[in-house]
C-alpha cells in the first residue's frame, strides 16, 4: 500500500495537483499500485483536485477523522468527538460570543450547522463553501445528541489561539488533537478541533484491516 499526502504535493504546484500528476498517478493506478491519498482537507474540499485521479482505494480525509469511500462518496469509517467534549467546547465557543461550524454525521451524510456571524469574512466564507453540492448547512445546533466529526472555527490568529489557550486551560487539550491553518481564507485562520483518536496512524490501520494487507 502506497499512501501520498495530498497536501504535500500541492505545495510546489500552486496547490493543486497539475496534468502531469495526475496521468502518472493513473497509470501506476492501472498497472495495479494499490494507491490513495491522505489530507488535512474535508472530502468536499478536495473533490475538485481528485476527480480525475482514479482511486479505487478509500481515501483518508480530515487528517485521519474520515477514511472516505471516492466512487461511492461513502464515508466509511470516522473518529468522532465525544458528546460530553463537544458540549464542552461549544459552550466556550457559546460564551465567548464566536462563530463556528458544528460537523455532524447523520445517516452517511455530513451536516454542517452554524450560529450567527460575528465577523463578515465568516458570511463570505460561508456564501463560498454552500455553493459547493458535497456541502449541507443548517442554520442553528442540532436538537438531536449528535457527536460531532469536529469543530471549525474561522476567525483572526488572536482569536483562534486565544481559543487553544482557553482549551488547555480547561484541560480538554489533552482530549483531542486541534490544527490551525493560518490565513485561510481572507486573512482569517481555521482552526479545525478533532477527537484525540483521529490521527493518520489510526485511520490507515483501520484502512489496512479493510484491505486485508
Amino acid at each position: 500500500l502506497f499512501v501520498a499526502e495530498l497536501d504535500d504535493m500541492e505545495q510546489t504546484a500552486h496547490q493543486q495537483l497539475n496534468d502531469f500528476n495526475k496521468t502518472q498517478l493513473n497509470k501506476i493506478v492501472d498497472d495495479g499500485a494499490l494507491f490513495t491519498i491522505i489530507t488535512k482537507r474535508t472530502p468536499a474540499s478536495m473533490q475538485a483536485e481528485i476527480e480525475h485521479l482514479k482511486l479505487h482505494l478509500p481515501v483518508i480525509a480530515l487528517d485521519g477523522a474520515i477514511l472516505y469511500d471516492v466512487p461511492k462518496n461513502e464515508l466509511l469509517c470516522t473518529y468522532p468527538l465525544s458528546q460530553t467534549l463537544g458540549t464542552k467546547i461549544t459552550q466556550l465557543l457559546d460564551d465567548k460570543h464566536l462563530n463556528y461550524f458544528y460537523h455532524v454525521l447523520k445517516d452517511d451524510v455530513l451536516l454542517t450547522y452554524y450560529n450567527s456571524f460575528d465577523q463578515s469574512e465568516q458570511m463570505d466564507y460561508y456564501d463560498m463553501m454552500r455553493q459547493s453540492p458535497y456541502r449541507n448547512y443548517i442554520f442553528g445546533m442540532p436538537t438531536h445528541s449528535y457527536q460531532p466529526l469536529y469543530i471549525s472555527i474561522l476567525n483572526t490568529k488572536e482569536i483562534i489561539y486565544d481559543i487553544i489557550d482557553d482549551l488547555i486551560d480547561l484541560g480538554l487539550h489533552k482530549q483531542l488533537r486541534y490544527f490551525v491553518e493560518e490565513d485561510y481564507f481572507e486573512g482569517m485562520c481555521l482552526l479545525k478541533i478533532l477527537s484525540y483518536d483521529a490521527t493518520p496512524e489510526n485511520m490507515l490501520e483501520r484502512l489496512k484491516e479493510k484491505l486485508d494487507i
